[in-house]
């Protein structure tokens, strides 16, 4: 069979010329925009990727002026590490290290700084930093020292920002596994007149469980008399993650002895504690002068309460005790409002000895007690 070709197209005179290319397919926009869509999130995961694989070889010390620079701007505090740093990723989590980690404190603190320490190192969870909560797998704290203070104006160290701000509670991170060691707290409140230096003793942690109770020891003033104090948190189980603590403190100022045991909500907070509370000694006006309230001379005393702290009130109920030959029993709070000591008591008695009486009207207890 013979295939005859096909005539040549014939143009007029003065006409175009038919267009004889093959024609290309149309692109289609939604096609378009995906592929452009998967481009652009492939090349955000490989700067990721290639972000993580910087900081994972270099451990992040190239950032050192970087975080000093941002977390003096965000604290609005003079933030300084004089050796070594590192911030990386492994795998998801942050790790942090620094040596010689200082952060300034407020103008009128007494003390330069706020924070400092000779290393600290952290595994922080990132995801859980994400959503708001502050938890940390593991710290290293080693020469750490602490200044917590507050002013009368309300401001204290730890609220950092803005230094007008009114001061607020300090609130602990979540933390796995701790290893502290050689380090203080000091703590100045003068609308108590207190202050106080606490050395908190090594503490060895791992896993979930702090072998062993976690001691401290310190001293202060309170309304300028001095007193010592020592005791331990005994929860090690849940003081990792500074959940609900067994507490016990002992203090002596000269005579006068003091005795709590009971939980603590968290490893440093008093608010909503379950407490008991011992306190003995030779006249209750020693006692009472700590309050900054006048009252008479006694015999010598001895005394049970529970104890807790709601809002700025210290409540102490259940009382029940001696003082001479007189049994006193009730319930008291203690509160600062307007920064200024108020005293509300609800107490009674069902024997009461003269002799415990005398001070009331003008006679010593003890000239009493000889006659």
């Amino acid at each position: 069979m013979v295939v005859e070709p096909h005539p040549p197209i014939e143009v007029p005179p003065g006409g175009a010329k038919p267009d004889t290319r093959p024609t290309r397919p149309r692109r289609d926009p939604a096609n378009w925009t995906l592929a452009a869509g998967f481009a652009l999130i492939a090349t955000i995961i490989g700067l990721i990727v290639l972000a993580w694989f910087i900081l994972f070889i270099t451990k992040g010390r190239f950032l050192k002026p970087q975080f000093e620079s941002i977390a003096s701007r965000m604290t609005e505090r003079d933030v300084k590490v004089a050796g070594d740093f590192q911030f990386y990723f492994d795998i998801i989590d942050a790790r942090f290290v620094a040596d010689g980690l200082t952060i300034s404190n407020p103008r009128w603190a007494s003390r330069p700084n706020f924070f400092e320490a000779k290393h600290i190192a952290a595994r922080i969870d990132t995801l859980s930093t994400l959503f708001g909560k502050r938890k940390a797998d593991w710290l290293v704290l080693d020469g750490g020292r602490i200044d917590a203070e507050w002013d009368r104006q309300k401001h204290n160290t730890w609220t950092f920002g803005d230094p007008n701000k009114k001061g607020e509670p300090f609130t602990w991170p979540v933390i796995g596994r701790a290893d502290v060691t050689d380090s203080e707290v000091r703590y100045i409140d003068p609308a108590m007149y207190l202050r106080t230096d606490i050395k908190i003793g090594d503490i060895a942690a791992g896993g979930t469980r702090i072998q062993g109770k976690v001691p401290f020891t310190g001293t202060g003033t309170l309304r300028a008399k001095p007193f010592t104090m020592y005791g331990a948190l005994l929860s090690p189980n849940s003081t990792v993650t500074f959940g609900r603590t067994n507490f016990e403190m002992h203090a002596k100022s000269g005579a006068t002895y003091l005795d709590v045991n009971g939980v603590l909500p968290a490893a440093t907070q008093i608010e909503g504690s379950d407490l008991n509370l011992k306190v003995r000694g030779p006249n209750i006006r020693q006692l009472f002068d700590f309050l900054g309230v006048a009252a008479p001379d006694t015999r010598s005393y001895r005394f049970t309460s529970k104890l807790t702290k709601v809002g700025g009130e210290w409540r102490f109920t259940r009382i029940d005790g001696r003082y001479g030959a007189s049994d006193l029993r009730g319930r008291m709070t203690i509160s600062f409002p307007k920064e200024r000591l108020f005293l509300d008591a609800a107490l009674s008695s069902n024997l009461v000895d003269i002799i415990d009486v005398g001070p009331f009207i003008g006679y010593a207890p003890e000239a009493l007690a000889t006659q």
